[in-house]
């Protein structure tokens, strides 16, 4: 009662795992195919088989009903990335390319500028003070980066557009990857399409061929 769990989310989790798991029984059963006959486990291999189609089905339903009906509450992500640092990694790598410093010092900088905005309640952003104290301590000498600069390389904008490699959030990333999966859909579509006309044309043969042994 004290909290709200993602329903949807939480049961495609565990039908997603369950799939997965059914999908590794077939596999860890058929690379015994050169060594066994496989007719002992061909009952496990099926029932594993059907039960991944059926499970994995779920979750495309559950996946289809449960994007449309989701909103994002921005301010309310803004106030929480703030209020946990979330984009402290990026100041950590700004320091590491602007400031040419170490990947160690940068880090002990970016934890000490965290944890004295988490204690002064104030947004990271806000924390410019306690970063040039933190600069100092660790390296002697005062940061190039000014109040703008700072605050740009703590600003969550910031931290999505520059991770555009594969995986990131940026949108060049995700354009990406989108293009990938329909590609990938539509290669799978097309195969879907060909062997079911395979199937539907050998059907047809097979009838005609019955029809003609009757006749005959």
């Amino acid at each position: 009662p004290q909290k709200r769990n993602p329903v949807p989310i939480e049961h495609m989790r565990h039908l997603a795992s369950v799939t997965v798991g059914r999908c590794d029984t077939i596999v860890n059963t058929m690379h015994n195919t050169p060594f066994t006959d496989m007719n002992d486990s061909e009952g496990e291999v099926q029932q594993a088989g059907y039960a991944a189609f059926d499970s994995g089905g779920r979750v495309l339903e559950l996946l289809a009903a449960m994007l449309p009906a989701c909103s994002i509450n921005a301010d309310r992500v803004r106030r929480t990335t703030e209020a946990a640092c979330i984009t402290i990694t990026e100041l950590a790598d700004t320091l590491v390319r602007d400031e040419g410093l170490s990947f160690r010092q940068a880090h002990e900088i970016a934890a000490h500028t965290a944890r004295a905005v988490i204690r002064d309640g104030i947004a990271l952003g806000q924390g410019y003070a306690a970063f040039t104290a933190a600069f100092r301590a660790e390296t002697g000498r005062d940061t190039a980066l000014d109040p703008a600069a700072f605050e740009t390389a703590t600003a969550p904008e910031t931290f999505v557009a520059r991770r555009d490699r594969p995986g990131g959030p940026a949108p060049a990333a995700l354009d990406r990857a989108f293009a990938t999966y329909r590609e990938s859909w539509a290669h799978l579509a097309t195969g879907r399409q060909v062997r079911h006309t395979r199937l539907t044309e050998a059907d047809t043969a097979l009838g005609a061929a019955f029809d003609r042994l009757l006749e005959s």
